[in-house]
């Protein structure tokens, strides 16, 4: 006598007008869904087939086997037969992660998958597979974050110059800044090098201060310290 598993597959072939009905509703939906033991493939909506098909598969054909087609992504979520020594099923039914992904290729491209797994009651050992394509939605995840990954590195590059750039203005140029009164705030190495002084002992000294000694006090208002401040605005 045959099995219930080998009836259920009888009439899901037969042409029993239920069956039709619900059969019809199956084609409908978007998703690949399919009737399965894990393995063999009893039945399918179309949208299981033909994408099937485009891989060359017939998913009827007594060789073929769902899990052959999972490809081993080692990436979170992704699941494949043999995955941490475990039939891929397992690991779905066991609901552990948010998520459950395959990974096939078709037409020389991988389309990934979100997968879920449902018992067919009161049929024990059968499962009603829905797999839902995100292959579009990984790519422009992919291309979001390879752009931020190039932003990030864009943004190195140009730190990278700009330091280069004030590395060669510290050496080529003697740099300074004053704030209203003179009084220095900034000096390059440059700068203190060409006036013998060290960076300590000019920030916050007035610029007064580099003016010959055998100038008179008279003398360094009127004409040492304008000139500096003049030099110096163009520096600021």
């Amino acid at each position: 006598m045959p099995t219930l598993k080998e009836q259920l597959k009888q009439r899901l072939r037969d042409n029993d007008p239920a069956y039709r009905y619900n059969k019809s509703i199956f084609n409908l939906v978007s998703d690949l869904i399919a009737l399965s033991d894990g393995e063999r493939i009893i039945d399918a909506n179309s949208r299981f087939t033909s994408f099937f098909a485009r891989a060359g598969e017939d998913v009827f054909a007594p060789d073929f086997v769902l899990s052959r087609h999972f490809e081993p992504i080692d990436k979170y979520g992704y699941v494949y037969e043999g995955y941490e020594g475990k039939r891929w099923f397992e690991h779905v039914l066991s609901n552990r992660k948010e998520h459950y992904r395959v990974g096939i290729v078709a037409e020389d491209k991988l389309h990934s998958f979100n997968i879920a797994l449902a018992a067919l009651e009161p049929v024990e050992g059968i499962y009603v597979i829905t797999m839902t394509d995100i292959t579009e939605m990984i790519g422009y995840k992919n291309s979001l974050e390879e752009g931020l990954r190039n932003s990030v590195e864009d943004k190195r590059e140009a730190e990278f110059l700009l330091r280069q750039y004030d590395y060669a203005m510290n050496v080529s140029n003697l740099v300074s800044r004053s704030d209203p009164d003179g009084n220095f705030t900034y000096v390059n190495d440059a700068f203190c090098a060409a006036l013998g002084y060290e960076r300590g002992e000019l920030i916050g000294e007035n610029a007064l201060v580099l003016c010959p000694p055998d100038v008179p006090d008279s003398r360094k208002k009127g004409s040492c310290c304008d000139t500096w401040r003049v030099t110096s605005s163009f520096c600021r």
